[in-house]
């Protein structure tokens, strides 16, 4: 379906995608499902992102999206900043693998969750294999909150990779 010479989403697929991430059901996507919905879209963001954000897509200020705000979201072509195609493919990539590692979903990565990312770290040598576990947690726990988010390991994934 067309629409303007831009591609017009069918609502039904956009119902599906509100359906899945109202995980209860209300009728609305709140917070914590559109911080949710961001980050299984490789987006992860900071309680005071997913808020900045929401309030600018949230029209009638209720603090929810509806279906129809969502769909108006949905439908923006610009919903995200445009990535070129190197950074999409890294991006994913990190998601992945830190996802992988967040089995609870938690975007961030806990100390009790941490030896398996620092093992399998060392193994594709993206961590000195002298680091012990705690060294390694401290090394990318930059905020010292004893866990990791994603946009920290972000920030040491891009200092691996320059050097």
């Amino acid at each position: 379906m067309y629409s303007g010479g831009q591609q017009q989403i069918p609502l039904v697929a956009i119902k599906s995608v509100f359906q899945k991430y109202d995980k209860d059901n209300s009728g609305t996507i709140g917070r914590y499902e559109f911080k949710n919905l961001c980050y299984e879209l490789g987006y992860f963001m900071s309680d005071d992102e997913v808020k900045t954000a929401l309030d600018m897509v949230d029209k009638d200020g209720t603090g929810h999206l509806s279906l129809d705000e969502f769909v108006s979201f949905w439908r923006d072509s610009d919903k995200f900043k445009k990535l070129d195609e190197a950074q999409s493919e890294r991006l994913k990539a990190s998601v992945a693998y830190f996802r992988y590692f967040d089995p609870d979903n938690s975007g961030s990565i806990s100390s009790g969750e941490y030896p398996s990312l620092h093992a399998d770290l060392i193994k594709n040598s993206l961590l000195s294999s002298s680091a012990t576990v705690d060294q390694g947690l401290e090394r990318l726990d930059k905020n010292k909150d004893g866990k990791i988010s994603f946009n920290e390991f972000m920030a040491y994934m891009d200092e691996v990779q320059q050097g």
